[in-house]
């Protein structure tokens, strides 16, 4: 996805897998169609070192956003900091490891 830039991958301490961060869909803006959106920052889980992902979540999907920079860090083994740059500023989502496994 060349709008997309680069993922953030971190390995989840409790778990040994790979947590995928990454901008999955874009959009156009209503009023100007040559102006696109990133509008979904998402998530994945690989337990077989990037090979296969499971477990896809959006941490922030709507088609009038624009997301980009994410980065992640684990605070313990059960909890990420997601910083992520939207339309409105900078956001930081705390969220649990079991969130992405749902």
């Amino acid at each position: 996805m060349p709008y997309a830039g680069l993922p953030t991958v971190r390995r989840i301490p409790s778990t040994g897998g790979l947590l995928f961060i990454w901008i999955s869909e874009k959009s156009v803006d209503k009023d100007n169609p040559k102006i696109r959106r990133r509008c979904a920052l998402t998530a994945a889980i690989s337990m077989d070192e990037g090979q296969a992902f499971e477990c896809l979540r959006h941490i922030a999907r709507d088609p009038e956003d624009d997301f980009a920079y994410q980065c992640g860090e684990f605070l313990e083994e059960n909890l990420v900091l997601i910083g992520y740059h939207a339309r409105d500023g900078l956001h930081v989502a705390r969220i649990e490891v079991d969130w992405f496994y749902a």
